[in-house]
Order: structure tokens, then sequence, then C-alpha cells
């Protein structure tokens, strides 16, 4: 859950700098970001429910959704300095 609202976040952001105005390349990272939320969507389905309920079960879900997280927070950084370099660039 805790990475579910993380990534929701995120997400929200995204959207937020994605509605100011278009520039070149934030369609592009909300594509991406569209199959880091599917890959995490098929590992819900396919893979977590097989998971043994051990520290090694746990670690792997953990480091899914660290890295998804993760992914998302990189394409959120990209997509803010896009933004700041038009408005510097205005």
């Amino acid at each position: 859950m805790y990475y579910h609202i993380q990534m929701q976040e995120v997400l929200s952001e995204m959207e937020k700098l994605y509605q100011e105005e278009h520039i070149p390349g934030r369609k592009e990272i909300l594509e991406e970001t569209k199959e880091v939320i599917t890959a995490s969507m098929l590992f819900e389905e396919n893979i977590l429910p097989d998971l043994p309920c051990s520290d090694e079960g746990l670690f792997a879900m953990s480091q899914h959704y660290r890295n998804s997280l993760e992914s998302l927070n990189l394409m959120l950084r990209h997509m803010t300095e896009i933004v700041e370099i038009d408005t510097n660039q205005k």
C-alpha cells in the first residue's frame, strides 16, 4: 500500500507538469511511465501471488516496488528539468 501511495503521488505530479503546456519530451516520458505501471500491475497479478511468505519473498516484493518508484521519480525529475529549461529560455 505504501508504494502505491508513493507511486500515485509521483504520477500526480507528472500529470500536473504535463498539463501546464506542451514541451517536447514530456509525452514520451509519460509513455514510459505507463510501461512502469503496467510492469508493476503484471508483477502483482503474475508473480506476487506465487512469492513465498519468507524474507526472500518480502525482499523481492520490496525490490520490485522500490525500483518502480525509483524509475518514476527519475522520470519526474526529467520532466521537472524540461519545465525549468523551458521556463529559463522564455
